[in-house]
C-alpha cells in the first residue's frame, strides 16, 4: 500500500522507513543488499493509480454478496437501480450483456431487476466473480487518460496489455494446471488480454465442459466474458461458437488432457520477446 496514495510526503516517509528497516536487517545479517527499480516512474501514474484502487475499493464492497447493505444487496431488494453508483452500475450493465453474448447459457446472479422468470441456465455466478476483469479495464484506461498508454496489467494470472513495452511486446507463457513446467502455449502480447478461467473440479461440476478455457480478445472485460462462457459450453460447440466472435482466440483444456485451439491461436512468439509474468491456465 505504499505506492497506492497521492499523499506524496507520506509516501516518502513510508519509502524511506523501509529502506532503513532493510539497511539495519542486511548489516545485522552481513548480507549484501540489492535495490532494484530504482529508476523514476512514469509522472502521473501513482496518482492514477490512487484513483483507480480507491473505486475498486468502493466497487468491492458494493457488490459483495456477505455485505447485506452493499449496494447489490439493496439493488436486489428493492428491484431498481437509481441508486447505483457509476461503477456498480457498468459491472451490472456489462454482466447482462455476458449473459446475452452467451446466449444464456449463463447467468449472472442478481445482475438484472425483476422479471418474468426464465429457462434454467447452463452455469451461473456471483457479480463479484467479474472485478478482476472489470479492475483491469478501469486501470488501463485511467492510465491511457493520464497520459501513459504504455502498461500491462496482471490480475492473479490473466495479463492485459496495452500498447506494448519500449523493447517490444510481452511474452506469455502459458503453463499446464497440474504440470506447471509444461507449457501449454507461448505467444506475444499487445494491445490485447490474455484471460484463462478454470473449472475447480471438472468432474464434480456438470456446468464445467472443459478443465480450462483461455481466450485471447481486444479488451479484459471480452475476454473475461468469452472465457466464462466456453467453460459451460461442450468442446467443440465452444470453438464453433468462438468462430462467431469477432478478434477473439481461444484455447481449451479438456478434462481428458486434450488441448483444442482455435486456427487463429497465435503461434510461438520469437525469442527475444520480453518476458512477462507466467499465466497458469489453472
Amino acid at each position: 500500500g505504499y505506492h497506492f496514495t497521492s499523499d506524496v510526503r507520506l509516501r516518502k516517509q513510508a519509502s524511506i522507513d523501509r529502506l532503513k528497516r532493510a539497511v539495519e536487517y542486511a548489516g545485522k545479517r552481513d548480507v549484501l543488499l540489492l535495490l532494484e527499480n530504482l529508476n523514476g516512474e512514469p509522472e502521473r501514474a501513482e496518482a492514477a493509480l490512487a484513483r483507480v484502487v480507491s473505486r475498486l475499493s468502493q466497487l468491492a464492497r458494493a457488490v459483495d454478496p456477505h455485505q447485506p447493505d452493499g449496494e447489490l444487496a439493496r439493488f436486489r431488494a428493492r428491484g431498481t437501480a437509481a441508486t447505483l453508483s457509476e461503477d456498480t452500475r457498468a459491472l451490472l450493465d456489462w454482466a447482462r450483456d455476458l449473459e446475452q453474448l452467451s446466449s444464456r447459457a449463463l447467468d449472472v446472479t442478481g445482475a438484472r431487476e425483476p422479471g418474468p422468470a426464465r429457462a434454467a441456465p447452463e452455469t451461473s455466478l456471483e457479480p463479484h466473480r467479474l472485478l478482476g476483469a472489470y479492475a483491469a479495464q478501469l486501470t488501463l484506461t485511467t492510465l491511457q487518460e493520464a497520459g501513459l498508454p504504455r502498461a500491462a496489467v496482471r490480475v492473479d494470472d490473466d495479463l492485459h496489455a496495452a500498447q506494448a513495452a519500449r523493447v517490444g511486446p510481452w511474452r506469455v507463457v502459458l503453463a499446464h494446471p497440474r504440470w506447471r513446467e509444461r507449457a501449454l502455449s507461448q505467444l506475444s502480447l499487445e494491445r490485447r488480454s490474455l484471460v484463462t478461467v478454470r473449472c475447480p473440479e471438472p468432474k464434480a461440476e456438470p456446468a464445467c465442459r472443459s478443465a480450462s478455457a483461455s481466450v485471447l480478445s481486444d479488451s479484459p472485460l471480452r475476454a473475461q466474458s468469452l472465457a466464462v462462457t466456453l467453460l459451460a459450453l461442450e468442446p467443440a460447440r465452444a470453438l464453433s461458437w468462438l468462430a462467431q466472435q469477432p478478434d477473439s482466440e481461444a484455447l481449451l483444456l479438456e478434462p481428458t488432457g486434450q488441448v483444442q485451439r482455435t486456427p487463429g491461436w497465435p503461434r510461438e512468439p520469437e525469442a527475444d520477446a520480453p518476458a512477462a509474468p507466467a499465466a497458469d491456465s489453472g
